[in-house]
């Protein structure tokens, strides 16, 4: 699996890269371990709105309260929970 491979390099791309947001920012974050990463670091930032793809990502960003997060596809977020919506069957 990914997330367990190279893990000392993605938290330190991760941190590099928490360095440069600043609270109130809004910011996209698609899916990915190192991306996963960021979000954990991340989810001290007050103001912050993250849109994503990922159901990890979204999850780590519904923890604060002071935070926005927006996910597409086919989960979505409302009250500090993910929901997962089922798509639609096509015949």
């Amino acid at each position: 699996m990914r997330s367990s491979v190279r893990v000392k390099e993605k938290r330190a791309i991760a941190a590099c890269a928490a360095r440069l947001v600043e609270s109130g920012q809004t910011l996209f974050l698609d899916a990915g371990s190192t991306t996963s990463i960021l979000s954990e670091r991340l989810s001290g930032l007050s103001g912050l709105t993250v849109i994503t793809n990922s159901l990890n990502v979204a999850s780590n960003m519904t923890e604060r309260e002071e935070q926005r997060s927006w996910a597409t596809g086919p989960c979505s977020l409302a009250a500090n929970s993910i929901q997962i919506r089922q798509r639609p069957s096509v015949m």
